[in-house]
């Protein structure tokens, strides 16, 4: 008689068990740097977004900051040359000046506001490399390996892995068949 149900059948085989990709992320430092703070241990489950990895590198820090007073300093000189083209153009106005003054306010105006772009492009590409000293997990997952703790001093290779984390609903399993199933 035909009846509903669950087919089951065990395989016996020899294999291994791997995270598919996109389902495994190992952390390793962007530079040489101190490990400020790594909260999770072996075992502990991470939700995605969570800190997994806080790095100390003050070169970093300060090349960033270095980058903020740079366009601060760029916006100031864009401010006085706009300041400095609008009094040109007003004596220039009144008779009071040659023309050739607005034309060099205007071009003083112009440098300032490239000068302000770059720094500004500075400023977001020093951002950038420092936001790499905090790693956050890319998935929910399960930290299968931490191999350093806080106040270690790592290098930025990876030979040096930091820790590791893997999605284990995302696994994928590669085996040899060694018999029927049963």
């Amino acid at each position: 008689p035909v009846a509903l149900g669950t087919v089951r059948a065990v395989i016996h085989a020899t294999g291994t068990v791997t995270p598919a990709p996109g389902a495994d992320l190992v952390v390793i430092a962007p530079e040489s740097a101190r490990i400020a703070e790594i909260p999770k241990a072996e075992g502990d489950r991470v939700r995605s977004g969570d800190v997994l990895v806080r790095f100390d590198i003050p070169t970093l820090i300060a090349d960033a900051d270095s980058k903020r007073a740079e366009t601060t300093r760029a916006a100031a000189m864009a401010d006085t040359a706009r300041a400095g083209l609008t009094r040109a153009t007003d004596l220039v106005e009144r008779g009071v000046a040659a023309r050739r003054d607005v034309e060099e306010a205007t071009r003083q105006l112009a440098d300032a506001q490239a000068a302000l772009e770059q720094a500004r492009a500075a400023r977001g590409a020093a951002d950038a490399v420092a936001g790499r000293t905090v790693v956050r997990a890319a998935f929910d997952g399960v930290v299968v390996k931490r191999s350093h703790n806080p106040g270690d001093q790592v290098e930025g290779s990876a030979a040096d892995p930091i820790i590791r984390v893997i999605d284990p609903r995302r696994l994928e399993v590669s085996a040899l068949s060694m018999g029927n199933p049963h």
